[in-house]
């Protein structure tokens, strides 16, 4: 697939993604969102906090790069402050 995006369609796309995971999510009962052992040994909780504090991540990312931070077209040289490329677990658990 190399379907050319443009802003706005990309931004209908996103919006549309966002959508169906709250609607998912809505789906989940109450007593069950603290529940251990859905993803590994994460709640489900656990795992939209750890896709959040990724999310920041990227847009921090992206807010970086507009303001021509790094090297254009490069991952950020940390990941995280105090954190390398090579600390993804210790940053999860930090998360």
């Amino acid at each position: 697939m190399n379907e050319k995006f443009d802003k706005q369609k990309l931004l209908d796309l996103m919006g549309a993604e966002y959508d169906f995971v709250e609607r998912t999510l809505m789906l989940v009962p109450e007593n069950l969102i603290d529940h251990p052992n859905v993803v590994g040994f994460w709640s489900v909780k656990d795992t939209v906090a750890h896709l959040s504090a990724w999310h920041r991540r990227v847009l921090f990312w992206l807010e970086s790069a507009r303001h021509s931070d790094g090297v254009a077209g490069a991952h950020p040289v940390e990941p995280e402050p105090g954190f390398s490329w090579d600390d993804l677990d210790a940053i999860n658990a930090y998360s």
